[in-house]
């Protein structure tokens, strides 16, 4: 299931907010990256997943539990999609613009629920906010847990990062 022909859609203003949600939702799960949950459920920790590990950061995650892994994903993906609906409605953007706006950034996919995109929201302060979610979004997620461990130097052991 895509929702890249949900991106033709004409008159976004003209549909139901359900429809909003439900393109933004597929937008922001395609994101969350169904790779690693499809490796948490289809293989066990060990030598299998530590075959297919891009990075030595990937290879430690991977062989200390894709399980694990996928939990942690999950909830840095959470906490930013969290932080960008908390910092957007802070801003006066109303709650449901901000889900969606948030949701949509997080997965740098852009499903705006505006035709006129961020042209919508009302000033600058709050289309810059928009771009940092987006960027931090875009940041490895694995940069963010990596944050939490002791001893270690996220920033350069991130090769995407650096």
């Amino acid at each position: 299931m895509t929702s890249a022909g949900l991106s033709t859609v004409k008159r976004l203003e003209a549909m139901p907010q359900t429809f909003l949600f439900a393109r933004t939702w597929m937008q922001w799960y395609g994101g969350l990256g169904i790779v690693v949950f499809s490796l948490a459920l289809l293989f066990r920790p060990g030598t299998t997943a530590k075959k297919i590990a891009f990075t030595e950061a990937m290879e430690d995650d991977l062989v200390g539990g894709t399980k694990a892994h996928a939990h942690r994903v999950l909830v840095v993906y959470a906490t930013l999609t969290g932080a960008g609906i908390l910092f957007l409605w802070l801003e006066g953007v109303g709650f449901f613009d901000a889900l969606l706006y948030a949701m949509a950034s997080v997965s740098t996919g852009g499903f705006a629920p505006h035709e006129t995109s961020l042209a919508a929201l009302d000033g600058p302060i709050v289309h810059y906010s928009v771009i940092l979610v987006c960027l931090a979004g875009a940041v490895p997620l694995s940069f963010y847990s990596g944050l939490y461990k002791k001893g270690r130097r996220p920033v350069t052991d991130t090769l995407q990062l650096r």
